[in-house]
């Protein structure tokens, strides 16, 4: 894919476990590529942002004990297991059930050796920010914490990048939600989790990142890269318990031969045929979700003689048709070689390469050492790029770490209705895709809906709902299929060009041609009820001038007029079109 459009965002990890992410993760850090865990463990399961929501629990309560051993033992204070250990024994020695953060207190100064230190800096550091809870916001709680522990600092000089990122990003998050009080908000974290729902890690170049995803999560989307992660993986241990549906509870009893019973050993085949039939449908399921490339990776042994050995998961399936199984392969135990080798399925090639145990990517390596060292102190005279002036929310949007998200998980009404952002941009992401409502949309679109944050199911249910809607309306207007039978039709086409020595930046919702004229389409969600809030709506919003922007930098880039429409698709119940002339 050298020479193409392609970035690392066109790229998916898909996994049968999240068991099996962890090798992939690690391999993405060291070589530098930005990636983004969509499932799996999960934001708020990572061990450096469950260290900072302990220690907010403790701030806000330091009289609870685990709370508190947690933070004092994680590594913003970084006592050891033996001081907590004295801290215990000091209680005891006076009244067990008094908190150990009173022990903290008055005792921490005659721990043993470094120990001493860290517990008085401790003690006061929480002592001073306990002081604060309820009065600041959780945003410059977490902060001052940060940094006065050097957390976050310490994170980085031990090279943990991917953990600063996600520090920052739970900052972030607390900043955007705007809570004050600590109980509050991780009773947020703590109903994610309840329902199931996982926040993304921190995104470390927006949506230009490789996804690393369970196939059960990328149902409904699709991808020009897929890579199957670990495709020789079996599943996980079997209970030899079993439950059939016809034959009951069944248990591994033997009789007096030391045989299996026959409806045991029956109940065992047909728990196999099943579990074989799941795992070729989410081969199916994994596979279909590539549009251009399909990677498959995994592991292999080999005998003595070259050829693979038993191979399990869905590469042991593959490796028939592949013929794959039962080819010797030239090999060395201890090697760093790389062998290719050509195959074929019908008409379509098939590339398999076979990496010896001590291979450790040494031509990328050699490219990347070969390359000139550039000074680093060049003196700069003028700025390298003009002052960037966005132009529209949709590059702002597009450019906010972390994204806009629902925050109230419990909504306080009795019919709660999704937000009208939420329901916008499902519209929008569908019209982009040129997707609409159909047999697989709404798995599509809640799916989409719980990345904006939405958990509630009636939230779910309404945002879905509304977005169909819309979608339907609009399919049904002249304007669908004039788009839809188009000489060429472009989406979210971005743009930039120099205004006043400005950079002006943009997207524009869609473009066609069709009998040679190129028609630009700004769509809207906004409810209009009548005239005069569609009055309203232009006079306060930059809708109109949005799209003369819009105008000039088109004309501007092909050369030529263009014809420009808004298309306001929740006008008085319908489809309304507001022609937009060049400025």
């Amino acid at each position: 894919v050298e020479g193409s459009d392609l970035t690392y965002g066109d790229v998916a990890i898909l996994c049968r476990a999240s068991g099996s992410f962890a090798p992939y993760e690690d391999a993405l850090e060291r070589a530098g590529v930005p990636f983004l865990t969509v499932a799996g463990r999960g934001f708020y399961d990572r061990p450096e942002v469950r260290d900072l929501l302990n220690a907010l629990q403790a701030l806000a309560d330091p009289t609870d004990d685990l709370a508190l051993v947690g933070m004092l033992r994680s590594p913003a204070f970084a006592l050891s297991d033996a001081a907590l250990y004295h801290l215990v024994r000091m209680r005891a020695e006076t009244d067990p059930t008094t908190p150990l953060w009173e022990v903290l207190q008055g005792r921490g100064g005659d721990l043993p050796g470094d120990d001493s230190t860290r517990a008085v800096r401790a003690a006061r550091i929480v002592a001073n920010l306990h002081g604060r809870v309820g009065r600041s916001s959780v945003a410059d709680l977490l902060k001052e914490f940060l940094d006065t522990t050097g957390y976050r600092a310490a994170l980085l000089r031990a090279g943990h990048r991917r953990a600063a990122r996600n520090v920052a990003k739970l900052l972030a998050d607390a900043h955007t939600s705007g809570l004050v009080g600590v109980g509050e908000f991780l009773e947020y974290v703590r109903s994610l989790r309840d329902v199931g729902v996982r926040e993304g890690e921190a995104r470390a170049l927006a949506e230009r990142a490789v996804q690393v995803m369970t196939v059960h999560a990328a149902k409904g989307l699709e991808f020009p890269i897929v890579v199957l992660g670990d495709a020789t993986y079996s599943g996980g241990r079997r209970s030899p318990l079993l439950l059939d549906p016809d034959l009951g509870v069944l248990l591994p009893l033997k009789d007096e031969d030391g045989t299996l019973l026959t409806a045991y050993r029956l109940g065992r085949a047909r728990a196999d045929d099943q579990e074989a039939a799941e795992a070729d449908r989410l081969l199916y399921v994994a596979a279909t979700r590539a549009q251009e490339m399909l990677l498959i990776s995994g592991c292999i042994n080999l005998r003595g003689d070259g050829t693979p050995s038993k191979m399990g998961g869905w590469l042991g399936r593959l490796a028939g048709p592949l013929g794959l199984a039962g080819r010797a392969i030239e090999h060395d135990e201890e090697g760093d070689r790389v062998h290719r080798i050509d195959l074929q399925v019908g008409a379509t090639d098939v590339a398999c390469f076979i990496y010896e145990p001590a291979w450790q990517g040494g031509r990328a390596v050699e490219r990347a050492a070969a390359r000139p060292r550039v000074p680093a102190d060049f003196p700069l005279l003028e700025p390298v790029a003009p002052e960037v002036a966005v132009a529209d929310r949709k590059v702002a949007k597009q450019e906010r770490e972390p994204p806009q998200r629902v925050w109230r998980v419990v909504p306080w009404v009795k019919h709660p209705t999704a937000p009208a952002w939420v329901v916008g941009s499902l519209v929008h992401e569908a019209l982009a895709a040129w997707r609409f409502p159909d047999d697989g949309f709404d798995t599509w679109a809640y799916a989409r809906a719980r990345t904006y944050g939405l958990t509630d199911p009636r939230q779910l249910s309404n945002a879905v709902s509304r977005a169909r809607r819309l979608l339907n309306r609009f399919r049904a207007h002249p304007l669908f299929e004039e788009m839809d039978q188009a000489d060429r039709r472009l989406h979210e086409v971005p743009y930039s060009r120099v205004v006043d020595g400005r950079v002006e930046s943009g997207v524009i919702d869609a473009l066609y041609l069709r009998g040679g004229v190129w028609t630009l389409v700004e769509f809207k969600t906004d409810e209009v009820r009548d005239e005069a809030s569609l009055e309203k709506l232009l006079t306060t919003e930059d809708y109109v001038p949005q799209v003369r922007r819009y105008i000039v930098a088109v004309e501007q880039l092909l050369g030529q007029s263009v014809r420009a429409v808004l298309c306001l698709l929740n006008c008085r119940g319908e489809v309304c079109l507001k022609t937009i002339h060049h400025p």
